[in-house]
């Protein structure tokens, strides 16, 4: 295996003393023998800088390399900005949406971003539990990307959470670890600037002159007015017994909080952190055992078919036919492919609609639905295959959950929940609706629900967009309808355009998988969509590049079933030129070359 690294290394011309490849993961199975390395830079990880060996499974002769951000490091590795301010940076871009009330850091890590940029990777935890990963560049100061964790719509635990508030387990860290502005005496102290001692090293009282630009001026004077003077944020009295800074005489100044985006007064959840990482390790297991108030199911236990649970019963049998999906198709043990136990909270929120793969709690979650709208959603065999192929994404290709990468995150678990479902039904969801008409998405007429087909239709495109939004009183059942809601739209991916429309944007993938399916069947389809996610695709792979790697996924998979991929292939290539993206119909089929 290091003479396989060595290998590679030299075939890319990586300076071996300055970067390193580290094995994270290797699959062989009847279609390759694959191997991918993620690369370091002085001891960080370089984010989204991959190596990919593709190696025949019987003779190990290499067929195909990959290199991803693979350029010479530039990046000046020593940070300007601190981990306390790259935080407040960080929490700052999340609240100035105005989607969330409270985020706090739970992980962070210095990375380099790409070969030139050193950053820290913060990850934010909100009051309703969506995550996010959020790059602050280390030198400059300025917020580099936002990426959303929270992935919606043979080991288990299923803990039921009906009785956890995460708002409260929030509000108990804040406390802790978050100070809050307290008012300033009633005749504030100026802020002294004094000349040191050049015997001592310490300030000398008797040059000490207040800071002008610290007050106001008097306007009879034009001199400082002390009542004016502005603390510095670490400003505190001494304590007459000990000498030492009283705590409760300390005060933040406001300029070190972001303003509340709802009342424009300084934020606490944003002023400068005391937090340390044993505090952020302490919130995620409080976090965790808050969800885990009940636990209705051990690894180690069975059932009860007697149990009253219902959403426990779902979640327990359809997650083991996730899990038996995978393993009898492709061999894969767990979403890890490393036998991980699948955790799954039930009774999540008051009458959430939704359910979501959390990386940051490495657990499923669901909610109960309203009963208006929606069933619990423990009920859609679909809905489950879904949300833990985000899992099992999250440890393969690892797409970004914004832009077109987004889009084929949400489109390839559509795409895996159906084939786990296996009904003949293309559309997602529709057993937790309680209108039966009703469904997620539609892959096979992605129309039906108003998302785009055609790639120049997509939404993260247009200058302007309108939706139908429904609207309901919770207390009248009767009173649902649809509304009408336009809004201009940002290039800029946040939470109020759904990071760039992932959702609405996975029809175009999802009409043509619907379409590759149809012609070349159910079991060829997911092992060519498999492979590809699994060996080819990238955190940042985009609509053009996923078409070209599931022809080489295609191509691969009908040499091992001894096909001539010109036949089913063929059938790939219309299928994304019906949505607007053209390939090339191969001159040569021996897709995997050197």
């Amino acid at each position: 295996m290091n003479r396989l690294v060595n290998r590679v290394q030299k075939d890319l011309n990586f300076s071996t003393n300055q970067n390193n490849l580290l094995l994270v993961q290797e699959n062989k199975d009847r279609y390759s023998h694959f191997l991918k390395w993620s690369r370091t830079y002085e001891g960080m990880p370089v984010r989204f800088s991959e190596v990919r060996a593709h190696l025949d499974p019987n003779t190990n002769q290499l067929l195909f390399t990959q290199n991803l951000q693979n350029e010479e490091i530039t990046a000046d590795t020593i940070a300007d900005l601190s981990l306390s301010e790259a935080i407040r940076l960080a929490q700052g871009e999340i609240l100035s949406w105005g989607t969330q009330k409270q985020v706090v850091p739970v992980q962070f890590e210095k990375i380099l971003y790409d070969p030139e940029t050193l950053a820290w990777e913060i990850r934010l935890i909100s009051e309703n539990l969506n995550s996010y990963l959020v790059y602050v560049d280390a030198h400059r100061g300025n917020v580099l990307e936002v990426n959303p964790e929270n992935l919606h719509a043979h080991q288990q635990e299923i803990w039921d959470s009906q009785y956890f508030e995460a708002d409260k387990l929030l509000s108990v860290f804040q406390d802790k670890c978050l100070p809050k502005p307290v008012p300033k005496p009633t005749v504030p102290k100026p802020v002294p600037v004094c000349q040191l001692d050049p015997v001592t090293g310490k300030p000398d009282p008797a040059t000490c002159q207040t800071d002008p630009s610290a007050c106001d001026p008097d306007p009879l004077t034009g001199k400082p007015n002390p009542t004016t003077c502005k603390f510095d944020p670490r400003d505190c009295d001494p304590d007459p017994a000990t000498g030492k800074p009283d705590p409760a005489t300390c005060t933040i100044d406001p300029k070190d909080c972001y303003p509340d985006p709802r009342t424009g007064q300084p934020n606490p959840m944003t002023c400068a952190s005391s937090c340390t990482i044993l505090d952020s390790l302490q919130f995620m297991m409080n976090l965790r055992m808050g969800v885990k108030k009940n636990n209705l199911l051990t690894p180690e236990a069975q059932p009860d078919p007697t149990a009253t649970n219902p959403e426990a019963l779902n979640v327990y049998r359809n997650t083991a036919r996730v899990y038996d999906y995978y393993y009898k198709n492709f061999n894969r043990d767990s979403f890890d492919n490393k036998g991980g136990v699948i955790s799954s909270a039930i009774n999540v929120g008051s009458k959430w609609n939704n359910a979501a793969w959390m990386p940051a709690l490495n657990m499923m979650i669901y909610g109960n639905g309203d009963g208006i709208v929606m069933h619990n959603l423990t009920s859609g065999i679909d809905v489950i295959g879904h949300e833990l192929t985000h899992a099992m994404v999250s440890h393969t290709a690892n797409l970004i959950n914004s832009g077109e990468a987004g889009a084929l995150n949400e489109s390839f678990a559509d795409f895996f929940g159906k084939m786990i479902e296996n009904k003949g039904s293309w559309r997602v969801g529709e057993t937790v609706f309680v209108n039966p008409q009703r469904a997620i998405r539609n892959m096979q007429d992605p129309a039906e629900f108003r998302d785009p087909e055609f790639y120049a239709d997509r939404w993260a495109s247009k200058s302007k967009i309108c939706y139908e939004k429904r609207v309901c009183d919770p207390a009248d059942p009767t009173s649902c309808h649809s509304q009408e809601v336009c809004m201009e739209n940002s290039r800029l991916c946040t939470e109020k355009n759904d990071f760039c429309w992932v959702h609405k944007d996975a029809g175009i993938p999802n009409r043509a998988a619907y379409l590759f399916t149809s012609k070349v069947g159910r079991s060829f389809a997911q092992a060519v969509y498999y492979v590809a996610l699994t060996t080819l695709m990238h955190p940042r792979s985009d609509f053009r590049d996923t078409a070209e790697q599931l022809l080489k996924a295609c191509s691969l998979v009908a040499k091992a079933n001894q096909l001539d991929p010109a036949g089913p292939c063929q059938h790939l290539i219309t299928a994304w030129i019906q949505v607007g993206i053209p390939l090339q119909v191969p001159t040569d089929w021996n897709l995997w070359k050197p």
